[in-house]
């Protein structure tokens, strides 16, 4: 239809249409005087009223309606109806419109598989138990397990004179701490904090020396061991004084 008519109502652009369509829309009461109407030839939208070519519309157009009767006092008008919200497309977490095609297939999905797993569970009356408690457990744990949380470092320091090597870390659980393969001081160890106690020995003087240590996460927990000490007066005559 080349020559067809467009008209506008509530902004939906509607045709194209033949006069005899745009008469029957003003008869039915879609359209009025207010409708802009297009076709092409015309430099721009115009009201029904201001189209020329669509005066004679209005010869078989039905009269105005009357004016509501007036209000009695006390009464008051029927409320008008509520608004409609426009509906919203459903959206999926990339924030793009939820595609129709695969609400198809969802629901596809559980018409055809939905009854043959409900039979399958029924008839396996273990299995759905187990899954029922799995899930059970899960939401609770969820909310009541304790969550992990980082336990606070402390570092332990060893020196002795002339050196040591370190046997053994303990805990206050009576458990040992690992050790790395280099065990000879000045030895420096990041452990947990708490209480510790910690052996040492030194092969050329014989004998273990152990000390307590508490560490904590504000400084450095530290131990000395003298292993090899000097006799002052033996060490005079040793060398003649």
């Amino acid at each position: 239809m080349k020559n067809g008519w467009y008209y506008n109502v509530e902004g939906e652009q509607k045709g194209p249409v033949t006069l005899g369509d745009l008469e029957a829309a003003l008869r039915d009461g879609e359209i009025s005087r207010q409708t802009l109407v297009w076709r092409k030839g015309m430099p721009g939208w115009k009201t029904l009223d201001d189209a020329e070519e669509l005066q004679t519309l209005f010869e078989n157009a039905p009269p105005p309606l009357p004016p509501p009767p007036p209000q009695t006092p006390g009464s008051q008008p029927p409320p008008p109806p509520p608004q409609q919200p426009p509906p919203t497309k459903r959206k999926d977490r990339s924030g793009s419109a939820f595609p129709k095609g695969l609400g198809r297939i969802v629901a596809w999905l559980f018409k055809e598989i939905g009854p043959w797993l409900l039979g399958w569970l029924r008839a396996r009356p273990v299995v759905s138990l187990t899954i029922v408690v799995f899930l059970i457990g899960g939401t609770v744990c969820a909310v009541v397990c304790p969550r992990p949380t980082s336990k606070a470092t402390g570092k332990i320091r060893l020196d002795a004179n002339p050196w040591a090597q370190v046997r053994w870390i303990r805990g206050a659980d009576g458990k040992e701490v690992d050790l790395p393969q280099a065990r000879t001081t000045p030895f420096l160890l990041t452990v947990p904090v708490g209480d510790y106690e910690a052996r040492v020995e030194y092969p050329h003087a014989g004998g273990l020396q152990t000390c307590a240590l508490q560490v904590r996460s504000e400084q450095p927990a530290s131990c000395w061991f003298d292993l090899a000490p000097v006799d002052a007066k033996a060490y005079f005559q040793e060398i003649g004084w």
